[in-house]
């Protein structure tokens, strides 16, 4: 299956050499920006830096186990 974004992808105008970005939270919508930053911004990963006052990425995606022993989510909606 093929979306109309994956057909439509931006021009890069030159280099995002200069720049710099600076993402408050690892939750899924950080990591989309990150992930469009490099894909479509043509920005480097090592000039994109994710802050989080947690030391797991994720945000509240961040759920772990196995189907033996059941599985662990974090529900922090506010």
């Amino acid at each position: 299956m093929m979306g109309a974004y994956m057909r439509n992808r931006p021009v890069l105008s030159g280099s995002a050499e200069p720049r710099k970005a600076w993402i408050i939270g690892s939750g899924i919508a950080g990591l989309a920006a990150a992930f469009y930053m490099i894909r479509d911004g043509g920005m480097k990963g090592e000039d994109i830096t994710i802050l989080d006052t947690m030391h797991i990425e994720g945000g509240s995606l961040d759920g772990a186990g196995d189907p033996e022993n059941g599985y662990i989510i974090r529900a922090a909606a506010r």
